[in-house]
């Protein structure tokens, strides 16, 4: 298989790694949005895409390295190789034979409305496979991680194992591990193990049947075996909550006002706060404050992976909530 990676060796030790199993090519339109109507648009921007992209982007932004691996498709692997590496991001990309798929948004800046149409990808075959997953453990071998980030969905015909199989390598490597997954690949990333998971308030509600999201933080917290396990919870303009295994306590932080714009990289950009937060030892009020002004900041981004202008900490409210009872 071909190969585009960083050069080889230690040199990037104590980068923030993030594995990313299905990426998509991410196309963005800007355009007043009137169903049933014929529209002429701008030329969509763009550029390598999918969650665990987005993250990498963020986190080389604000001056931590980051290593992105992922498979892509023959014809899309220097482009994005290419994209990356403009923007400080180490690609390790596992050429696959099918193209990567789409992911369109449509941002309707006028209602404040962004539409999503997302192609689900293609099977990777056997090979593809077993060459993403010797990819993912070279470079945890030699990247020394501070932190592993696994994001994104799944491609057809991928068991949601792969997330405790990545899991593990992590933690074989003595590296926390965070994961961003929705539907069963998130329950399997809970009983793997994870050290942080970040699923929105309707995936963990989702993936739990639970009807709120402190019902539903608990229930995932409950069926993990790592008894410091904590779960990053996204509400939208309601903020960011993070619960702890093991603690009645729960750490909100909101943003100072309600912001319009893109939010399609919100949660990309939460996520690599919290990567951020973990590899330089941040506390639970310092790394929610964190997530919610990074996660504000790419709603005024127009493309996901960036980040606008970043809100003063201190116009962030950061509170302090208990569960009746602590999280076993």
């Amino acid at each position: 298989m071909n190969r585009t990676h960083a050069p080889a060796g230690r040199d990037q030790f104590g980068a923030i790694l993030t594995v990313t199993p299905n990426p998509a090519l991410d196309i963005t339109y800007q355009v007043r949005l009137v169903p049933g109507e014929v529209h002429r648009v701008e030329p969509p921007r763009r550029r390598a895409g999918g969650k665990g992209f987005n993250v990498a982007r963020v986190v080389a932004a604000n001056q931590h390295r980051a290593v992105a691996v992922a498979p892509v498709g023959q014809a899309q692997i220097a482009a994005f190789a290419e994209e990356l590496r403009q923007v400080g991001v180490g690609a390790e990309l596992v050429a696959v034979a099918a193209d990567t798929r789409n992911s369109i948004a449509l941002v309707d800046a006028d209602a404040d409305q962004v539409t999503v149409l997302n192609e689900p990808g293609s099977a990777p075959t056997t090979a593809e496979a077993e060459e993403l997953d010797l990819r993912v453990r070279d470079c945890i071998a030699r990247y020394a991680p501070a932190v592993v980030v696994i994001a994104g969905s799944l491609p057809p015909g991928t068991d949601s194992s792969l997330f405790t199989q990545f899991t593990r390598y992590a933690h074989d490597a003595g590296a926390p591990c965070i994961i961003d997954t929705s539907g069963s690949a998130l329950l399997d990333a809970v009983r793997a193990g994870a050290d942080l998971i970040k699923p929105n308030a309707e995936e963990a509600m989702q993936a739990t049947g639970a009807t709120d999201h402190l019902t539903a933080a608990t229930a995932l917290l409950q069926l993990s075996p790592n008894p410091r396990a904590r779960a990053l919870i996204s509400r939208g303009p309601d903020g960011i909550s993070l619960f702890t295994k093991g603690s009645e306590v729960i750490t909100t932080a909101r943003p100072g006002q309600r912001l319009s714009g893109n939010p399609t990289g919100a949660g990309d950009a939460a996520v690599a706060a919290a990567a951020v937060g973990l590899a330089d030892g941040l506390d639970d009020h310092a790394l929610v404050r964190l997530a919610v002004q990074w996660s504000s900041a790419a709603v005024l981004a127009p493309l996901a992976g960036d980040l606008g202008p970043l809100a003063e900490p201190e116009s962030i409210t950061v509170g302090i909530d208990t569960l009746p009872h602590k999280i076993n």
